[in-house]
């Protein structure tokens, strides 16, 4: 192979030529997973009370989005019951890395039963109805199990669906993304090997720019709730909602 020596100027020329061709092609911009959802998610009948196609309120895009910050780590949700969490803010994001983003990712249900019934009743239909993740989601060929109810394999990932008292389930693969959903109905001890949390998020150790989502309606004392402590320790932004009658409201 022959080897081709560039003058200084002849470098410095083929440069200039790049940086025009890359200023004539700009990168798109950063595709958010709010705007990804309202593009391709499709919510089936009897999924949801507003089938259709993804229509977000204000308050779930800045849960869903908040995500991508590079400068966050840790999001803690924590919410109300019935605000379109499951099968919004939760199934957008793991959507959106199947799609746009493929990286194995973890989600973590109160208990194996949850965990079944979540992927049979909220991910298997997600990725039925729509067509930018039906075709990236393995089907199941031969010994090869690519699209189980608890593992979903996917070019460059997969999604792992495991119960918070599964050792097991949470020792497994390292992840770069751990969703934690219901933390507050997990189980204070697993298997003898300690806080099913803690054990879920070490997945992450070996990811530098790792995420971790914890979502939770608080359903514990004070004192004895994880998704409070872990809201203790944020920056605790919150939605504000103006009051409609805020005239005759004492508190206000």
């Amino acid at each position: 192979m022959a080897t081709v020596t560039l003058l200084p100027e002849q470098h410095a020329a083929l440069l200039l030529t790049g940086a025009k061709i890359r200023a004539f092609f700009p990168a798109p911009p950063p595709l958010k997973i709010s705007e990804w959802a309202r593009a391709n998610r499709i919510l089936p009948k009897g999924t949801s009370n507003r089938p259709g196609r993804w229509v977000s309120e204000p308050y779930q895009d800045a849960m869903m989005d908040a995500i991508l910050d590079p400068e966050a780590r840790e999001i803690i949700c924590k919410k109300s019951t019935q605000v379109g969490w499951s099968d919004g803010v939760l199934n957008n994001i793991i959507g959106y890395f199947i799609d746009h983003d493929p990286k194995p990712m973890l989600l973590v249900q109160p208990g194996e039963l949850d965990a079944k019934g979540y992927s049979k009743k909220r991910i298997a239909p997600m990725i039925s109805a729509c067509s930018a993740l039906s075709g990236k989601v393995h089907e199941n060929i031969s010994r090869r199990g690519g699209n189980s109810i608890l593992l979903k394999e996917f070019d460059g990932g997969f999604l792992k669906i495991t119960g918070a008292g599964s050792g097991k389930g949470l020792r497994g693969d390292p992840v770069p993304l751990v969703l934690l959903d219901e933390m507050d109905a997990y189980e204070e001890d697993v298997d003898g090997e300690g806080d099913p949390v803690e054990i879920a998020t070490r997945r992450t150790d070996t990811y530098p720019d790792a995420k971790i989502l914890k979502g939770s309606t608080p359903a514990k004392l004070k004192g004895q709730s994880k998704i409070d402590e872990a809201w203790e320790r944020s920056n605790q932004q919150m939605f504000h909602v103006p009051c409609l009658s805020a005239a005759s409201c004492l508190r206000c």
